[in-house]
């Protein structure tokens, strides 16, 4: 799986996952092909965890090659229910990443479905930015649990098309036991 062969977890002593390295089949480390050999996480409080990344060559990478958070302090509610993904630098401060946002904040329905996604500044600002160019978006889902409709959207709420799929959003058929059927997309 993306590249890898082994995959090695370590916890600390309260049993937490602290850190993930990977291998390949002759037990060398190796990155992902998100070009990350090694995770760290660090649990800050109860309900946030700092994430870095190195690849092989011991140098700090990004979360993804197209998404250019650097330390990212994940929060989460009371449940572990991911309510946003913060850029920070060293001393936990948000910092906006290349393309202008620090904060990816989620937001879900009682069924835990995730509903809805922008993008904010280091100001707390709404902005476009993220790989996506977009600032932000939302889902629609059936009594199923079925995405319906998911689309992105610029500042002002209208649709806006994500730059990496060149799509502003995508509809969902399903048939009567859930399986997929049928998928649009669609511009702006």
């Amino acid at each position: 799986r993306m590249g890898v062969f082994k995959e090695v977890y370590s916890y600390n002593k309260k049993g937490k996952r602290v850190g993930l390295k990977f291998y390949d089949k002759n037990n060398e480390p190796i990155n992902n092909s998100w070009n990350i050999f090694e995770y760290t996480w660090k649990h800050v409080n109860n309900n946030s965890v700092l994430e870095t990344r190195k690849d092989v060559n011991g140098v700090n990478v990004t979360m993804r090659p197209y998404y250019k958070f650097h330390n990212v302090l994940y929060k989460f509610n009371d449940n572990g229910l991911l309510l946003s993904m913060n850029n920070v630098d060293k001393r936990l401060k948000l910092t906006n990443d290349e393309t202008g946002i620090a904060i990816d904040k989620a937001t879900y329905d009682e069924e835990k479905n995730l509903t809805n996604f922008k993008f904010l500044n280091a100001e707390n600002k709404p902005t476009v930015g993220s790989f996506m160019g977009t600032a932000g978006g939302f889902a629609t889902y059936d009594d199923n649990g079925n995405c319906l409709k998911y689309a992105t959207v610029g500042l002002d709420g209208n649709y806006k098309v994500d730059k990496r799929s060149n799509v502003a959003y995508s509809k969902y058929k399903f048939d009567s036991i859930g399986n997929l059927i049928e998928r649009n997309n669609y511009d702006i």
